[in-house]
């Protein structure tokens, strides 16, 4: 089945991922809750290093009794088993059970939605969190939760497409600008959904039909390790990112050493040291 590019409404990314969206693309972060992926309807984001998630979204998740909204005093109160958390707007401290505690963040309202850190509110809700750095994805552990159906994501893609396609994009596009490697990612999702092509990731980097279309797989350098902005490209092209358009093709003139492309294919854009061709 051809792998199709959807837009996936996941969640963001915790405290220690700071930094991660200096590329000026949002951070395709996700959270996965007791091994499912989740969907929200309001789009939680990075903010000083912190990632910040809808209070009723999130406590959708976790089965809450009751999620209500002081509009006067501009307060959440989420009461979830023995837990009355009471969040309010700017202030860096929760009410927990009538207790101060600290958010290592405030609690924030966007687009009329109170917003709060993840890890503060996996932790008050007696999760544990862990980080998986690679794939940018938070992943979430509660013994006894059962996520809500209407709660699951879908997606089109696992951590294997993520893996091979940010190591093509870091061997073909290593040093270059972050469109540029969204580029590459872009013409080999391209090629899969293309009927000329393999229809996986995998089998379009190791297509040998008309001899080895990439130079990684002929020397090897296929299998480094990739560097942590390829797997940033890979996530934003599979979620949908574009620079390159309908590219299927793709060659840096400067060093290339076969003129087939421009020769056959018709030219769309250079991006950095690449020229795309449809």
């Amino acid at each position: 089945m051809k792998l199709k590019l959807m837009l996936a409404a996941l969640l963001g990314t915790i405290a220690f991922a700071a930094g991660a969206n200096a590329s000026g693309y949002d951070i395709p972060v996700c959270i996965m809750v007791n091994g499912n992926y989740i969907d929200t309807p309001d789009k939680p984001f990075l903010d000083n290093g912190i990632t910040y998630v809808p209070v009723r979204n999130l406590s959708t998740v976790f089965s809450a009794d009751s999620v209500s909204w002081n509009p006067s005093k501009k307060e959440a109160t989420v009461i979830c088993g023995n837990k009355t958390v009471t969040v309010e707007s700017g202030k860096s401290t929760a009410s927990v059970n009538g207790k101060k505690t600290n958010m290592n963040g405030k609690a924030v309202i966007s687009g009329g939605r109170m917003y709060v850190p993840v890890r503060f509110f996996a932790d008050t809700f007696g999760a544990e969190i862990k980080w998986v750095q690679n794939y940018y994805r938070a992943e979430i552990t509660k013994s006894g939760l059962s996520v809500p159906e209407n709660s699951v994501a879908e997606k089109s893609y696992d951590d294997e497409h993520i893996y091979w396609l940010a190591k093509i994009i870091n061997c073909e596009s290593s040093g270059e600008i972050i469109d540029g490697k969204i580029g590459v990612g872009n013409v080999i999702l391209n090629r899969v959904d293309s009927k000329d092509f393999p229809d996986t990731i995998y089998g379009v980097i190791f297509d040998k039909r008309h001899g080895v279309q990439f130079q990684p797989v002929a020397n090897g350098t296929i299998y480094n390790e990739p560097q942590r902005e390829s797997y940033l490209a890979a996530k934003l092209a599979l979620e949908g990112s574009s620079t390159a358009g309908n590219s299927l093709y793709f060659l840096n003139p400067r060093i290339a050493t076969n003129f087939w492309i421009p020769a056959n294919r018709v030219f769309y854009k250079t991006i950095g040291n690449h020229d795309f061709y449809l």
